[in-house]
């Protein structure tokens, strides 16, 4: 039994036709007709891996989502919450105590044992996280108001196992910050103003400012300012 799948070269869209005959030896079970879309969902609904199972490797504490971007090239993409707390940091050469940060989200890529820091976001502190979860800036230097983070010329050690950067941002952290990129709050403040108010002292939330886009109003189709969510801001179907 083979089916013969006939496609023309002239096809625009995926509801467009194509023919599929059946054949038992040399004999013609039936022909049918069927649109692209239907075809390539029957193909993707035949799929079996049998005792075959797509894996993630152990992950690290606090990992929220682990995403192949590239499998074969061994590339992944791994998302870690980081808890609220004080941290001592160092302010160019300034140590200084106990710096409340907020709860964040740092967005690591990997490529084999190589690891990098693409995005870091902030959010509040006020439960689970789902893809609805408001999104904030992360509120000090170092990143800018598009999440990107600049690492100057520090590097992460090699990995052998994806487990160990689980506290890999105590090393971004613990890095000396300067006034690239500037802060980012509800209240105007610059990052040493910033440092010296937070020294000791718990982050406030509401000092934490939106991340927004500019989105159209379904009856007016004017262009309002909203919030963006965890599910739009990494694209996230599913968490």
């Amino acid at each position: 039994m083979k089916y013969i799948v006939e496609i023309t070269d002239q096809i625009q869209n995926f509801n467009e036709y194509i023919t599929v005959t059946k054949k038992n030896g040399e004999l013609i079970d039936g022909t049918y007709k069927m649109t692209l879309q239907e075809f390539l969902n029957s193909l993707n609904e035949a799929i079996d891996l049998g005792d075959e199972m797509l894996e993630t490797p152990i992950l690290p504490n606090n990992c929220i989502k682990f995403v192949w971007k590239n499998i074969n090239l061994n590339v992944a993409e791994v998302y870690i919450v980081v808890p609220k707390m004080r941290r001592d940091i160092t302010f160019y050469q300034n140590p200084m105590k106990q710096v409340g940060f907020p709860k964040m989200i740092f967005k690591y890529t990997i490529e084999n044992q190589k690891v990098s820091l693409s995005t870091i976001v902030a959010l509040r502190n006020d439960g689970p996280i789902h893809l609805d979860t408001p999104l904030y800036h992360f509120p000090f230097s170092h990143v800018s108001s598009e999440g990107d983070v600049c690492m100057g010329g520090n590097t992460f050690p090699n990995i052998q196992r994806i487990q160990q950067i689980e506290s890999f941002h105590n090393l971004f952290l613990s890095s000396p910050f300067s006034s690239d990129y500037g802060a980012k709050t509800t209240t105007g403040k610059t990052i040493n103003q910033l440092f010296d108010e937070l020294a000791n002292q718990d982050l406030d939330d509401d000092l934490l400012l939106p991340i927004t886009k500019m989105v159209a109003e379904p009856e007016t189709k004017s262009l309002i300012k909203k919030q963006t969510t965890l599910g739009e801001y990494f694209k996230f179907e599913t968490i």
